[in-house]
């Protein structure tokens, strides 16, 4: 796996390659679920 560059959130934050700090949802339904789930009422 290639090192991900000082001074982006990967670089900076994550401490294993087998996490991540943020999410991506796979699918434009599955974010809008999952946008009511952590922002209520945006």
């Amino acid at each position: 796996m290639q090192a991900a560059a000082p001074g982006t959130i990967r670089g900076d934050f994550a401490l294993e390659t087998q996490f991540n700090l943020v999410h991506g949802s796979d699918s434009a339904e599955s974010a809008q679920r999952e946008i009511a789930l952590w922002f209520p009422g945006a």
